[in-house]
């Protein structure tokens, strides 16, 4: 029941501008600029009580997007490579804590960034089978990192550069569209690389990297009074993999010993989800 007496103004510009080349036959270079304002969101404000010493404020957070890129495009294959790097000023990022509703708890940082290299294929093998799939790579760090969280054992220090929460290193997809007629498959593998929970980069507070694959299946009839009727099914988690794709964590000190404490959610082992889709 705390009074919550807001009034801000924010005032932003965001400018983007880029420049695209074509050449030899189905090629494109291409590279833009950008910059991209955010302001805290109400819980920034109303839930920094609970875990910030001082009465300070949330600021809105600033991005330099550079990007640039190459793709080829023709009739059966299209790939591209596509090289960024994101630099913040105040960043919001999760603490990695939640609030009463499993809400995360963002802090400001001052210097922060984030780059890699995105990669994208689709390969037509056949005019009824096709392979797509994207690999990302990146790096994403807090510069001089100070640990701003009340009731942390490390409150106060400057630890260096750190990975930024909830930001995994590596993500990768690969998958296969069936088409034939009526019917439809497509199976698609998914991995995420590991990620800490907080921004201390502390190994028991971590999420384990995962990987897991889809089947979604489909058939479409073409039905009098109707324009279609696709009968499909989806089965998810096809390997029964043992996962978990979030949580949330944080440190703290109690009679001179150090506590980490990590609560996750596991995922679902292997279920389904029919469906029935009318047009008309």
């Amino acid at each position: 029941m705390q009074p919550i007496s807001i009034d801000k103004l924010y005032h932003f510009f965001n400018p983007h501008v880029g420049i695209s080349y074509n050449f030899a036959k189905n090629n494109r270079l291409y590279a833009s600029f950008a910059i991209a304002n955010k302001e805290p969101t109400r819980a920034d404000f109303t839930d920094r009580y609970m875990f910030s010493q001082d009465d300070s404020e949330p600021k809105p957070e600033r991005l330099f997007d550079y990007e640039l890129g190459y793709q080829y495009t023709s009739k059966r294959l299209a790939v591209g490579v596509n090289l960024y790097y994101m630099q913040y000023r105040n960043q919001l990022i999760p603490t990695g804590m939640v609030n009463d509703s499993s809400d995360a708890l963002n802090v400001n940082v001052p210097d922060s960034y984030r780059c890699g290299v995105e990669l994208t294929l689709n390969y037509n093998i056949v005019k009824w089978l096709s392979v797509n799939g994207n690999l990302t790579l990146s790096r994403n760090k807090i510069r001089n990192y100070v640990d701003t969280l009340a009731d942390s054992p490390t409150y106060g220090q400057n630890l260096g550069d750190m990975t930024i929460a909830y930001s995994p290193s590596c993500i990768a997809s690969l998958g296969l569209d069936f088409h034939h007629k009526g019917f439809e498959a497509q199976l698609r593998t998914n991995y995420v690389s590991k990620q800490y929970l907080t921004n201390n980069q502390i190994e028991s507070l971590t999420l384990d990297n995962y990987c897991v694959t889809n089947l979604d299946l489909g058939y479409t009839l073409s039905l009098p009074n109707v324009r279609s009727v696709r009968f499909g099914i989806t089965i998810y988690n096809l390997f029964n993999a043992i996962y978990c794709s979030n949580g949330y964590g944080y440190s703290y000190m109690w009679d001179g010993v150090r506590y980490d404490e990590a609560y996750y959610f596991p995922q679902a082992p292997l279920h389904l989800l029919a469906n029935v889709t009318v047009k008309f």
